[in-house]
C-alpha cells in the first residue's frame, strides 16, 4: 500500500517512488531498472549456488540480450562482485546447451529442423518476468499514492511518465478522476514538449539571436525517452 496516515505508516515502495519522482525522467522506468540491478547483484553475490536460481538460468539459457548486458554493466561497476560468479552460472548453461545442440544435430541430419528449433528454444528470461511484476507493482503504488493531493502536487513537479507507462497506469486505474488527472497532466507535458522542440529548431536558425533555454536544449532527448522509455548507460545503484 501507499501511505497510511491513520497508522502513520509509509511503505518502502512509496518512499522509493517519491525519490524517483524527484529524479530525471520516468520514475517507473527508473524503479524497474533499479530492481533489476538489485536482483542481479543479489544473484551474483549470494545465489550462484542456489539450485532453484540455477535451474531458471539453465532452462532459459541465461538472460535475454538486454538483461545480459545489464549484468555486464553491473559486474564492471561494482567491486564486491566479479566475473567468476557469471562464469559459475554460465558454465552449466554452456555445457547444457552444447549437449542439446549435439542431440539436435542428429534430428537435423534426419531431416527434422522443427525439432531442432524446439529443442534449442529456452524458456523466458527469468529477469524479464520479475521486471514485469515490479512494473505492475510500482504502477499500483503510484495510483494508490495519487489519491493524496500532496502526491498529485509532487507528480506535477516531476518529469511524469514515459508514454508506455502512462498507458499502463491509465489501464490499471479504476478511478475516473485519477484517469483524468493522469491524462490531462500528460497532454500538458506533450504540448510543452512540442513547443520546446519547435523553439529548439527556430533558435538554431542563423537569423535568430535568442538563447536556448535548458529545457529547449534537452527537449530532443525528452522526446526520445518519452516515446521509448528511459535508457541508462551505467548502473543506477552503486555498492562498494
Amino acid at each position: 500500500m501507499g501511505e497510511n496516515k491513520e497508522r502513520g505508516y509509509v511503505s518502502l515502495g512509496s518512499l522509493y517512488l517519491r525519490e524517483a519522482l524527484r529524479r530525471e525522467g520516468c520514475a517507473i522506468c527508473r524503479l524497474v531498472r533499479e530492481g533489476e540491478e538489485r536482483w542481479i547483484w543479489q544473484v551474483l553475490y549470494e545465489f550462484t549456488g542456489d539450485p532453484g536460481v540455477r535451474a531458471k538460468f539453465d532452462r532459459a539459457f541465461g538472460l535475454c540480450h538486454e538483461h545480459a548486458y545489464l549484468l555486464v554493466k553491473v559486474v564492471e561497476e561494482r567491486e564486491l562482485i566479479s566475473g567468476d560468479g557469471v562464469a559459475r552460472v554460465y558454465e552449466t548453461i554452456v555445457r547444457g546447451y552444447r549437449q542439446q545442440l549435439q542431440e539436435a544435430a542428429t534430428e537435423l541430419l534426419r531431416g527434422h529442423p522443427a525439432r531442432v528449433r524446439s529443442t534449442l528454444q529456452g524458456t523466458a528470461c527469468p529477469l524479464c518476468a520479475l521486471s514485469r511484476e515490479a512494473e505492475r507493482r510500482t504502477i499500483h503504488t503510484l495510483l494508490e499514492s495519487l489519491a493524496d493531493s500532496s502526491w498529485q502536487a509532487e507528480y506535477r513537479r516531476s518529469a511524469g511518465l514515459c508514454n508506455r507507462h502512462l498507458l499502463l497506469a491509465l489501464q490499471e486505474a479504476r478511478n475516473q478522476h485519477l484517469q483524468e488527472f493522469l491524462l490531462e497532466d500528460h497532454l500538458r507535458r506533450l504540448e510543452r514538449l512540442a513547443h520546446q522542440l519547435s523553439e529548439l529548431q527556430r533558435k538554431q536558425r542563423y537569423d535568430v539571436e535568442e538563447p536556448l533555454t535548458l529545457e529547449e536544449a534537452r527537449s530532443w532527448r525528452e522526446a526520445i525517452w518519452r516515446f521509448t522509455g528511459m535508457e541508462y548507460d551505467r548502473p543506477l545503484i552503486r555498492r562498494h
